[in-house]
């Protein structure tokens, strides 16, 4: 799951910030991916978060804190 897709998904269900973002589709990822496909699925979202964490110069956890609305522009 790309980022970008990820968000809109955070933003439909109130979640503010990119930690409960990746949280809330790991959690509900037999829902809203095939079952053969959830890993890969996972596995490019954490990806992407681990690029952004590297473009912003952040950890991880740290990215995971920020919130989405504050940062969606410019991803």
């Amino acid at each position: 799951m790309k980022v970008k897709k990820a968000i809109r998904v955070a933003k439909e269900c109130g979640l503010e910030t990119f930690g409960e973002c990746y949280n809330n589709i790991s959690i509900h990822s037999m829902l809203l991916f095939e079952y053969s496909k959830i890993d890969e699925e996972l596995n490019e979202l954490q990806l992407e978060l681990e690029d952004l964490s590297k473009e912003f110069g952040v950890s991880i956890e740290e990215l995971f804190t920020w919130k989405i609305k504050e940062i969606e522009n410019d991803i």
